[in-house]
Formats: structure tokens, C-alpha cells, sequence
């Protein structure tokens, strides 16, 4: 009797439980992929990366992207990235299809409508408030020199720069700015810079700020108690960390959680320095030692020496000098902008001879030198030189030929830079352009043949510049040549106005800038030469 009911037992659970089982193992996929797409944009002007996540059980999906009909992509990821530069494309509509099929022949598909814009340039407003200056134009040239295009810097409207379809290889962009008052410490100027790639959008200086490329404003939210007791000025100062005093000995270290804790730089001079004598500085480490004396100053091991030219330091005039020095724990740290300042000097006399010594600390592995020399009356020049391991400083010299002006040396140049920022009070004044690149040996400095729009070209014409006719220049352009000066005498139109526009020859040149629209009713005139940065070419 129990040997039948469990065999009753076994039959009706095999009926109960098999049919259901049987559906699992048979059953068939019918639900399509999942497609979505982290961006949705209906306009392309740069090249463009669209990602697509794909959703689906199985564990093949194939997915297939044309562009205007013809295949550009073809991926079997759940994450593909689709590509698209509009450059490759006429300007106008054009169709995106996307299409997934996964292992059971489910299918999906996506169609977008996208418009093709061919962006060149766009610079923020923001960039061209140039003090002083009443017209601003933004002038695009080909590299045969033919314009593309320019702009006129309107209030509150960045200025935005698109092609007009056909092909276009790297371009010069010139920034040419007019004086609401001519006067010979305001003419007109341009400063050009070449090899400009179509799909250039500039940051602003804020985005500059955050980007890695110069030191990030961090707020000190923490705060440490200290006794300095030691007899010549000291101070502490780094990205994150500064110093407030209290009294003559008591002061209080201000820092950013956004910080490492355990290292803040400071840093001793006494007024009218021996820095190879008198530089002191000690590493804060220990947040719970809160005393310090004179036995924790160290002085540095090493020190590398700059030569400062001289027909500054031998000259009758009264020079004046300022750099600072900054250190860099890690290539991390340089990428991110978190910089120890190392010392910060200036002076309104030549203390310093033929040279001055910078303080090598082992801690740092990067340094990064600004510094500016001057006799107040025929030379002017300064330097950054940046993200240089600890080695020897290149000189920096200068030659020239027909066609070209070359620098050599290692440091960053820049497209747009602001000559003044108040932190406090998040003030801009002044304009130079910063565009970063990495470090070269060589920089080319482009000659100027520049077709000029008729705008520009009154304005050139009602200043008095000279008006030239060269069959050989492009007519209604704009040139310049580089012309030997006999003697020593009004810098304003010598080149490199700062930066190091004296070469180990001893020899002088000026910029004379020429507009050939085709007029010679004006006299000559040298144009002043005027920029912050050895790879500009500016006018």
C-alpha cells in the first residue's frame, strides 16, 4: 500500500512539475534591445562623441551606425562610442541611424536628424574686455594668408566663427584691437598665432582656472595655531594654504580640506637679500607641533643660477627685477595646479649683479620660474618656464631671417592670459590671449601676408600706417618686415617688448607693419610691438 501511494506520489509531481520546465527550457526571446543615447544633440559644429548604451539579456548584440547611408560604426559592446566630426560632412541635415539585432534576431533601431555646422573659432566675451580699447575684431586667415573670415566683439556676444563648408586646414587667428585715444603708448595692434585647428572653442579665464592649467582657488575652511619665533620675515604660501598673522609670533595657518595635510612650505628672507646666504625655510609636516624656532629653518643644498644680461645690470639706468619660483611635489600635483611657492622677490634697484640664485629643495620634483628683468630704458625681457624636472634652465635666443623669427627653449606659451585678476573682488582688467600647449623645443612664429577686411584696413589708413604696393603681396593684406636698428633707442617698436627681444649678438630689430590696400598718402610709421609671451607675433 505505501510503495503505491508513493509511486502515485512521484507521477502526479512529474506532471505537476515537467510542462513548466519544459516552457523555460523552450522558451523564446521576443523583447528587443534597449537603446538610449547619452546626448541628444540635433546640431554638430566639432567633433563630437555620442555615447550609446545598449540594454538587452542576451549576450550578443550586434549594433550597426550609419551616417547619411553609409556604415560608420559597427560594434558588439553594450557601450559604444559614435564619433562624429563634421568636418568629414557637408554643412546642413543629415540622417544618423542606429540599428541593434541581438542573438534571438530581435531588432531596434534609432533615427536622428542632425544638422552639420563647421565651427572654426569661439572666444568668450569675456576674453576680449581689453582695457583701453574701443574696438576689438577677431580675423581668421588661411594659410596661404587669405581671410576667412572676422568678427567685430560685440557687448555680452562671444564671438563665434563657423565656415562656410569648404575645406580648411589650420588657420592663423588674429586678435586686432584699436585705442579709443591713439597716443605713442596706445597704437593699434595685432597679435596673431598660427596653426590654429578648426573646432578651437577658448576657455574662459574661470575655466581656465579649474582646467589644471594655473593654480586652483581652493577656500581655507581649517585653520592651525602657531609661535613662529624667528627674527626675519618669513611667509607661507601654496595652492590651498596661506598664512594670517596675529601677532609678531602667533599666527595662524589657513588651509583647504581639499589639501594634503601634511606638508605647507615656508619660506624666510631678510629685506635687501644675499638669497645664496640668507634664504631659510622650513616644511610644516606635524600638525600637532605647533612651536617653531630658528633651529627648524633649513637652508637649501643647492641653487641654480640665472644670468641676467648685461646691458641691464651694467646699465646707468635704475633696473628693476621681479620673479617668482614655484615647486611641484609630483606630476600629479603639476596637473593639477597644486603649487608651493618657493620664494617671490622683487626689487626697484639692482641689488642683484649678474644674476640671481633660485633655491633648489629636494622635495620638489617640478619648478616652474616667471621672471622679468628691466634697465627702464632699452631692454625689457621675461621667461615662464614650466613642468621642467630638476635640471638646467634653457636659454631662451633669437634669430630671424626673411621669412620667419624662431625662440628657442622649453616653456608653455599661451593663446589668452588676463594681465590683471583681483581674487577678492573677481575683477578682470586687461587681455592677452592663452591657449596652452605643451612644451617645445622650437617655436615658428608666422610672417605676416595677411588680407585684411576693409574695417581694419580704414582704421590702418586713418592711423597713418604705412600704405605699400607689392605685386608680390596679397592686395588689401597685411604684412610685416623685420628691419635692423642702428642704435639703441625707443624699445616701444623693438620686438619681444617682454620677452627677451635681445639676442646674443647684441643686435636690434624692429616690426614694421604695412598695408597694401593700394594708398601711399601716409608717411611711415613703426608699429609698437608689444607681448607677454615668446610664441606670439604680435603687431
Amino acid at each position: 500500500m505505501s510503495r503505491l501511494f508513493y509511486n502515485l506520489f512521484v507521477i502526479s509531481v512529474f506532471f505537476s512539475c515537467s510542462p513548466e520546465r519544459d516552457l523555460e527550457e523552450h522558451q523564446v526571446d521576443v523583447i528587443p534591445p534597449k537603446l538610449s543615447l547619452t546626448d541628444t544633440l540635433q546640431i554638430i559644429e566639432i567633433e563630437t562623441t555620442i555615447q550609446l548604451k545598449v540594454s538587452d539579456e542576451s549576450t550578443t548584440v550586434k549594433t550597426t551606425v550609419w551616417f547619411d547611408g553609409i556604415i560608420i560604426l559597427q560594434s558588439s559592446n553594450k557601450t559604444v562610442d559614435i564619433v562624429i566630426d563634421p568636418f568629414n560632412y557637408d554643412l546642413g541635415e543629415h540622417k544618423l541611424l542606429i540599428k541593434s539585432i541581438d542573438s534571438s534576431d530581435n531588432e531596434v533601431q534609432i533615427e536622428k536628424t542632425i544638422s552639420i555646422k563647421h565651427l572654426l573659432l569661439k572666444v568668450p566675451i569675456s576674453n576680449l574686455k581689453y582695457f583701453g580699447y574701443s574696438d576689438n575684431y577677431i580675423v581668421l586667415n588661411d594659410s596661404h594668408g587669405s581671410l576667412i573670415d572676422y568678427q567685430k566683439a560685440e557687448e555680452d556676444t562671444d564671438i563665434v566663427i563657423y565656415g562656410d563648408g569648404s575645406i580648411v586646414d589650420n588657420f592663423t587667428a588674429s586678435l586686432f584691437v584699436n585705442p579709443k585715444d591713439v597716443s605713442p603708448d596706445r597704437l593699434q595692434r595685432m597679435y596673431s598665432f598660427g596653426g590654429i585647428e578648426p573646432g578651437t572653442i577658448l576657455q574662459t579665464f574661470q575655466e581656465h582656472l579649474t582646467d589644471g592649467n594655473s593654480p586652483i582657488i581652493y577656500d581655507s575652511n581649517k585653520q592651525l595655531d602657531l609661535v613662529i619665533d624667528y627674527p626675519n620675515p618669513y611667509g607661507i604660501n601654496g595652492t590651498g594654504y596661506s598664512l594670517k598673522r596675529e601677532t609678531d609670533t602667533q599666527v595662524q595657518l589657513q588651509y583647504s580640506d581639499y589639501i594634503d595635510d601634511n606638508f605647507f612650505l615656508l619660506s624666510s628672507l631678510p629685506f635687501d637679500p644675499v638669497v645664496k646666504e640668507d634664504y631659510r625655510y622650513t616644511i610644516i609636516t606635524d600638525l600637532e607641533k605647533k612651536n617653531y624656532n630658528q633651529e627648524d629653518f633649513l637652508k637649501p643644498n643647492r641653487y641654480y643660477t640665472v644670468d641676467i644680461p648685461e646691458s641691464v645690470y651694467s646699465s646707468s639706468y635704475s633696473g628693476f627685477y621681479n620673479y617668482h619660483l614655484n615647486g611641484y611635489r609630483s606630476e600629479s600635483d603639476l596637473e593639477d595646479g597644486i603649487l608651493h611657492n618657493i620664494i617671490g622677490y622683487g626689487s626697484s634697484v639692482n641689488i642683484f649683479g649678474n644674476s640671481l640664485d633660485l633655491p633648489m629643495i629636494e622635495e620638489f620634483k617640478f619648478y616652474e620660474l616667471y621672471f622679468m628683468a628691466s634697465d627702464r630704458e632699452n631692454y625689457e625681457m621675461s621667461r615662464k618656464q614650466r613642468g621642467m624636472e630638476l635640471k638646467e634652465f634653457p636659454d631662451i635666443d633669437l634669430f630671424f631671417n626673411s621669412n620667419t623669427v624662431n625662440t628657442f627653449g622649453t616653456y608653455d606659451y599661451t593663446l589668452f592670459d588676463y594681465g590683471y585678476y583681483d581674487v577678492e573682488n573677481k575683477v578682470f582688467i586687461g587681455m592677452q590671449w592663452f591657449f596652452y600647449k605643451e612644451p617645445s623645443q622650437t617655436i615658428n612664429i608666422p610672417y605676416y601676408n595677411f588680407e585684411m577686411p576693409d574695417a581694419i584696413r580704414i582704421i590702418l589708413e586713418d592711423a597713418n600706417v604705412d600704405q605699400i604696393l607689392d605685386e608680390n603681396r596679397i592686395q588689401n593684406g597685411l604684412s610685416a618686415i623685420l628691419v635692423k636698428k642702428e642704435q639703441y633707442k625707443d624699445y616701444r617698436e623693438l620686438m619681444f617688448q617682454y620677452a627677451n627681444r635681445y639676442d646674443s649678438r647684441g643686435e636690434w630689430y624692429a616690426l614694421r607693419l604695412n598695408s597694401n590696400s593700394g594708398s601711399a598718402k601716409h608717411s611711415k610709421k613703426a608699429a609698437e610691438y608689444s607681448t607677454g609671451k615668446q610664441s606670439v607675433f604680435g603687431l
